[in-house]
Protein backbone atom coordinates (compact mmCIF):
# COMPACT_ATOMS: atom_id res chain seq x y z
CA UNK A 1 0.00 0.00 0.00
CA UNK A 2 1.45 3.76 -0.78
CA UNK A 3 0.16 6.36 1.38
CA UNK A 4 0.31 10.26 -0.07
CA UNK A 5 1.62 12.98 2.00
CA UNK A 6 -0.19 16.29 2.04
CA UNK A 7 1.70 19.61 1.95
CA UNK A 8 2.94 20.63 5.40
CA UNK A 9 0.18 22.29 7.43
CA UNK A 10 0.06 24.50 9.86
CA UNK A 11 -1.80 24.17 12.79
CA UNK A 12 -4.55 26.76 13.50
CA UNK A 13 -5.31 27.42 9.28
CA UNK A 14 -8.80 26.16 7.39
CA UNK A 15 -8.36 22.88 6.04
CA UNK A 16 -10.41 22.68 3.25
CA UNK A 17 -8.55 20.82 0.58
CA UNK A 18 -10.88 19.70 -3.10
CA UNK A 19 -10.24 16.20 -3.93
CA UNK A 20 -11.89 14.48 -7.31
CA UNK A 21 -12.96 11.08 -7.42
CA UNK A 22 -11.83 9.15 -9.89
CA UNK A 23 -11.59 5.67 -11.31
CA UNK A 24 -9.47 3.69 -14.13
CA UNK A 25 -11.50 1.27 -16.02
CA UNK A 26 -9.01 -2.10 -16.16
CA UNK A 27 -9.78 -3.25 -19.65
CA UNK A 28 -9.17 -0.02 -21.16
CA UNK A 29 -6.54 1.95 -19.03
CA UNK A 30 -8.87 5.24 -19.30
CA UNK A 31 -9.52 7.32 -15.79
CA UNK A 32 -12.46 9.32 -15.59
CA UNK A 33 -14.23 11.51 -13.12
CA UNK A 34 -16.77 9.84 -11.09
CA UNK A 35 -20.45 11.76 -10.54
CA UNK A 36 -21.33 11.65 -6.32
CA UNK A 37 -24.55 12.04 -7.37
CA UNK A 38 -26.44 9.24 -4.96
CA UNK A 39 -22.88 8.34 -2.75
CA UNK A 40 -22.07 9.25 0.60
CA UNK A 41 -18.69 10.34 1.56
CA UNK A 42 -17.23 10.22 5.45
CA UNK A 43 -13.56 11.37 6.16
CA UNK A 44 -11.95 12.32 9.44
CA UNK A 45 -8.19 12.61 10.80
CA UNK A 46 -6.45 10.41 13.32
CA UNK A 47 -3.40 10.49 15.27
CA UNK A 48 -0.43 8.42 13.30
CA UNK A 49 0.64 7.29 16.41
CA UNK A 50 -2.10 6.17 18.38
CA UNK A 51 -5.15 6.17 16.24
CA UNK A 52 -7.07 8.00 18.17
CA UNK A 53 -9.55 10.11 15.88
CA UNK A 54 -8.49 14.22 16.08
CA UNK A 55 -11.87 15.34 14.27
CA UNK A 56 -14.53 13.97 11.76
CA UNK A 57 -14.60 16.58 8.88
CA UNK A 58 -16.98 18.26 6.75
CA UNK A 59 -17.62 17.08 3.74
CA UNK A 60 -19.34 19.35 0.96
CA UNK A 61 -20.09 17.72 -2.07
CA UNK A 62 -19.62 20.91 -5.20
CA UNK A 63 -21.85 20.90 -8.06
CA UNK A 64 -21.95 17.60 -9.94
CA UNK A 65 -23.11 18.73 -13.29
CA UNK A 66 -20.27 21.49 -13.34
CA UNK A 67 -17.38 20.06 -11.44
CA UNK A 68 -17.75 15.86 -11.90
CA UNK A 69 -16.35 13.76 -8.96
CA UNK A 70 -15.25 17.33 -7.09
CA UNK A 71 -15.86 17.76 -3.06
CA UNK A 72 -14.29 19.25 -0.20
CA UNK A 73 -12.94 17.53 3.15
CA UNK A 74 -12.39 20.95 5.90
CA UNK A 75 -11.86 21.90 9.25
CA UNK A 76 -12.62 25.25 10.03
CA UNK A 77 -11.02 25.42 13.17
CA UNK A 78 -8.11 23.30 13.24
CA UNK A 79 -6.68 25.11 16.68
CA UNK A 80 -6.63 21.97 18.52
CA UNK A 81 -5.07 19.82 16.13
CA UNK A 82 -1.66 18.42 17.84
CA UNK A 83 1.74 18.89 16.08
CA UNK A 84 2.65 15.73 14.22
CA UNK A 85 1.86 13.85 11.71
CA UNK A 86 -2.11 12.94 11.71
CA UNK A 87 -3.30 10.52 9.14
CA UNK A 88 -6.93 10.19 6.97
CA UNK A 89 -8.72 8.55 4.60
CA UNK A 90 -11.74 9.39 2.63
CA UNK A 91 -15.01 6.49 2.49
CA UNK A 92 -17.28 6.76 -0.11
CA UNK A 93 -20.44 4.45 0.17
CA UNK A 94 -22.93 4.16 -2.93
CA UNK A 95 -26.66 4.00 -2.82
CA UNK A 96 -26.92 -0.39 -2.96
CA UNK A 97 -24.30 0.06 0.60
CA UNK A 98 -21.42 -0.84 -1.47
CA UNK A 99 -18.21 0.79 0.15
CA UNK A 100 -14.73 2.23 -1.21
CA UNK A 101 -11.93 3.97 0.68
CA UNK A 102 -9.61 6.28 -0.54
CA UNK A 103 -5.61 5.61 -0.38
CA UNK A 104 -4.31 6.86 3.06
CA UNK A 105 -2.64 9.93 3.07
CA UNK A 106 -0.71 11.59 6.03
CA UNK A 107 -1.24 15.35 6.68
CA UNK A 108 2.26 17.00 8.49
CA UNK A 109 1.47 19.58 11.03
CA UNK A 110 3.54 21.93 11.95
CA UNK A 111 3.16 25.00 14.68
CA UNK A 112 2.74 28.53 12.52
CA UNK A 113 5.47 31.23 13.11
Amino acid sequence: MTTATYPEFKRGATFSPVVTYKTTDSSTNITSTVNLTGITISAKVASYDTGEVVEVLTVTKLNQSTNTGKFTIASSDTSAWPLGVLTSDIKLTDASGNVIYSETFLIPVVAPV
